[in-house]
């Protein structure tokens, strides 16, 4: 639970209360027993392997943003660059299922 004041020069102040119910906070990162996701941290190039064929693989920034996706890939190993540096999350979605993994470029 958090309390908070909105206050403007336009209207009077606001008590605003948030409760966020059955959920932790950020990003929980699942990971199938299967993959495997290397180097992490990385300078850019990341090998990803895994024991089930990847349909999907989208990349997102730290704001939640997909900045690439691959679709329909079907590939067992892929290797993908990241130019910039920054923290990304990867999802990796396969018949078996779907994880999410942070990743630091650096």
């Amino acid at each position: 639970t958090v309390s908070l004041t909105l206050m403007s020069s336009q209207v009077e102040p606001r008590d605003v209360t948030v409760i966020q119910l059955g959920k932790p906070v950020g990003v929980e990162e699942e990971v199938m027993d299967d993959l495997l996701i290397f180097p992490n941290p990385t300078h850019g190039s990341i090998q990803i392997m895994s024991g089930n064929p990847i349909n999907e693989l989208r990349i997102y920034d730290i704001s939640g943003r997909i900045t690439d996706q691959l679709t329909g890939a079907g590939e067992i190993m892929l290797t993908i660059n990241l130019e910039e540096r920054g923290v990304y999350y990867l999802e990796i979605v396969s018949d078996q299922g779907s994880s999410l993994v942070m990743v630091i470029v650096y």
